[in-house]
């Protein structure tokens, strides 16, 4: 990885010195490459200091938060987000992830409620139906997950092991 940061900086470097105007792709990728070496203080540096952002630089910030395992670091970019940019399902599954990874029910039933607004009818993507119900399963929140579970349309083995790992977690299992 050392390898990889090294020669991340040297581009970066080599792009400033020769006034390459640092856009928000590179910007993004630049941050991402940070983030992803463990220079989280260079990535947010870099994220603070571009004045305009779109979906995919909130989106790359969030899911590296998520990564390194700090999903309340995720979870307070996906809030200051919002107030710029409409998430898309991919970031309304990785902000749920950090509502079960935190068993933040609360927020996880506000981006539910978000979700079937902006993407009814959620059962129509497995990925964001998974997520849901894993969220709410691992929160404790069995009766919810069941009920998402049951009206999905087609199951996949995701979608089971979220429920066998809920049942099993609150003393449902066999």
């Amino acid at each position: 990885m050392k390898h990889v940061y090294k020669t991340g900086r040297s581009i970066h470097g080599f792009a400033i010195k020769h006034g390459f105007e640092i856009n928000l792709p590179l910007n993004t990728a630049l941050t991402d490459m940070y983030m992803n070496c463990g220079d989280e203080v260079k990535a947010r540096s870099l994220f603070e200091a571009c004045l305009t952002r779109d979906l995919i630089s909130w989106n790359a910030m969030i899911s590296s938060y998520i990564k390194i395992n700090q999903s309340n670091e995720a979870l307070s970019f996906f809030n200051r987000m919002i107030s710029e940019v409409e998430p898309n399902v991919i970031t309304i599954i990785n902000v749920l992830s950090t509502c079960t990874n935190l068993a933040n029910l609360p927020q996880g039933r506000c981006l539910h409620g978000y979700a079937i607004r902006r993407f009814s009818p959620c059962d129509s993507n497995l990925s964001l139906a998974n997520s849901i119900i894993t969220m709410y399963a691992r929160c404790g929140s069995m009766l919810t997950a069941e009920k998402i579970f049951k009206s999905l349309p087609k199951r996949n083995i995701i979608a089971w092991n979220a429920m066998i790992t809920g049942y099993g977690t609150h003393g449902r299992g066999l």
